[in-house]
């Protein structure tokens, strides 16, 4: 004798599928920086992020809500691909943004020229 199991429609295990997946940033070294990551499935998958090639320093990393990945205090350190899995029972998805650091040095320089010009056409 075969015995088959249905499951209820809303109970049947899906992959996970991103509904938000984090962007490329560009930001200045000491302020900081939030990536944001969602996905359903069922069971609802785990967020979790990674930096490729390099570790993300625990001391300067938040999570302020589920899937988020807030860096603080950014260091030129910190320039590199972020990636975002999820993952449930069915499998894990990746998805990956990367984060420029410019230094105040730089920031300063580009702010000076766009006075500069603005003085240009006052």
């Amino acid at each position: 004798m075969i015995y088959v199991h249905f499951f209820p429609l809303e109970d049947a295990p899906v992959p996970p599928s991103f509904t938000v997946t984090p962007v490329n940033k560009t930001a200045v070294e000491g302020r900081r920086e939030t990536f944001y990551c969602a996905a359903d499935g069922i069971p609802p998958p785990t967020i979790t992020w990674s930096k490729l090639g390099g570790i993300i320093t625990a001391d300067r990393r938040e999570e302020p809500s589920p899937g988020a990945l807030r860096i603080v205090d950014l260091q030129p350190e910190d320039d590199g691909t972020y990636i975002c899995t999820a993952q449930n029972i069915l499998g894990n998805i990746t998805s990956q943004a990367f984060l420029h650091i410019e230094g105040d040095f730089a920031v300063g320089i580009s702010l000076a020229f766009s006075l500069a010009s603005l003085e240009d056409y006052s």
